[in-house]
């Protein structure tokens, strides 16, 4: 009868170590995927040892493409913004194209 009990116990426990080992691996990639997401949010560091360049996180991205953004965009002072110098260059050249063909 002990002979029995041990061997379901020792199956019970193999049975319950797989199932821990599973439960740890999917833990540990879902764990690999949240760090891929929290460094695309908030960036990383470079590190020259290893070789890997710096990631910027997403504040820093928004930034930079508000201060291009802000080019196209009145600032509300009168001043001319960068769409419409283009706009101005273009119509110099249309005038300069239809006066000398």
């Amino acid at each position: 009868m002990t002979e029995l009990i041990l061997a379901v116990a020792s199956t019970l426990a193999a049975a319950a170590t797989t199932g821990g080992l599973r439960m740890l691996h999917r833990t540990r990639e879902r764990r690999r995927r949240l760090d891929a997401v929290h460094d695309a949010v908030v960036g990383v560091r470079a590190d020259p040892i290893r070789g890997l360049p710096e990631i910027r996180g997403m504040a820093q991205r928004l930034a930079v493409l508000e201060a291009r953004t802000a080019q196209l965009v009145p600032d509300g002072n009168g001043h001319p913004t960068l769409a419409d110098n283009v706009l101005a260059i273009k119509r110099q050249l249309d005038a300069h194209l239809e006066n000398h063909p």
